[in-house]
């Protein structure tokens, strides 16, 4: 009796041969590619409330907003940072032998 759910060893050996591929590229997952794009444009937005803060001229009362920008930003950008190490972390780099 021949069970019909289970592929045959050529297709078996085909995908098996394709995921080590992918592994062995460095295909990251969807949760670390979606983390460090997070991590990256909060990193470029406190960069860019940097370079508005030292454009300024001494022009006390925007810079005291524009401190408080800067700390909120950098509170978010710690964040982000934790979720990438979480997200890092739980990568697998297993290294395999092609």
């Amino acid at each position: 009796m021949k069970n019909t759910k289970l592929p045959s060893f050529k297709e078996f050996n085909k995908t098996f041969e394709d995921v080590k591929v992918e592994e062995a590229m460095g295909v990251a997952s969807k949760k670390l590619q979606k983390a460090t794009e997070e991590f990256h444009s909060a990193q470029l937005e406190l960069q860019k409330l940097q370079k508005q803060f030292v454009g300024l001229a001494k022009d006390d009362s925007k810079r005291e907003s524009m401190k408080q920008s800067i700390l909120n930003q950098h509170k978010i950008v710690k964040q982000k940072e934790a979720i990438f190490a979480k997200a890092l972390g739980d990568e697998d780099i297993e290294d395999l032998e092609i």
